[in-house]
């Protein structure tokens, strides 16, 4: 099955603190691993924030690569929603 969200959405904000451009390859990091993907500058994320849809294959890793697994506060799932990562230009 092809997915056609296999980009990372970068808002207005976080795209201008890093010089990012819409198409650009980025690395999405931080202590647990990386993935690389296309960016996708959008203003429906408001402040310095990234979003990216968990379980797609990305250009290089997937996003689970940054989340860790940790049992949700209703203890019935993965908490996949949020993670601090760092943008850098591939």
């Amino acid at each position: 099955m092809a997915h056609k969200d296999t980009f990372l959405y970068v808002s207005k904000e976080a795209a201008a603190a890093e010089n990012l451009t819409d198409g650009q390859i980025v690395r999405v990091k931080n202590h647990l691993g990386f993935f690389e993907a296309p960016c996708r500058v959008t203003p429906a994320l408001k402040g310095p924030v990234v979003m990216a849809c968990k379980n797609r294959p990305m250009q290089r890793n997937w996003p689970n690569y940054v989340v860790e697994s940790r049992a949700t506060d209703a203890g019935s799932g993965l908490d996949y929603y949020d993670t601090f990562v760092k943008l850098e230009k591939v």
